[in-house]
């Protein structure tokens, strides 16, 4: 008997069928990222499993739903699928090459929040000492945020 399922979006159904397992598979490996990102990417989670292991099964039944679902629903237009996986894996080599390491980033973005601070701290007081050019108090203040983000101690 080949009577299809009448319940919506599971496997075997008229309707879409494998939606409701492709989302558990997401949810899934959802949840084993989630477990990667609390324990700061190390591959040991705290119950002692082994988080590249659940990883790779996980995306593997992922791979698996997504293979069915396209099987299971031909109306949906695998051609154009494949062509928009095809444009964001280029595009997501692009921006991993493109971008700056994490070492870099951190320098960048000390020094915004440090330019930040200064111009904060002219206009707020760079009136009152009027010897000094806004160029000077810049390289000061410049310096003395440098130390303190270094953990630099001052001569005071």
């Amino acid at each position: 008997m080949n009577k299809k399922m009448e319940t919506p979006f599971a496997i075997g159904s008229a309707l879409w069928a494998g939606m409701s397992k492709l989302l558990e598979e997401m949810g899934e490996v959802q949840q084993v990222l989630g477990k990667i990102i609390a324990t700061g990417g190390k591959p040991v989670h705290w119950d002692g499993t082994n988080l590249n292991g659940r990883l790779e099964s996980e995306l593997g039944d992922l791979l698996a739903a997504i293979g069915f679902f396209l099987h299971a629903n031909p109306h949906l237009d695998e051609d154009r699928i494949e062509e928009r996986r095809l444009l964001k894996t280029a595009l997501f080599k692009k921006w991993h090459q493109e971008l700056p390491s994490p070492e870099m980033r951190v320098a960048e973005e000390r020094a915004n929040v440090s330019e930040e601070i200064i111009d904060r701290a002219i206009s707020a007081f760079g009136s009152v000492n009027h010897s000094r050019s806004d160029s000077d108090l810049r390289t000061d203040m410049r310096a003395a945020i440098n130390a303190a983000l270094h953990g630099v101690k001052g001569n005071g």
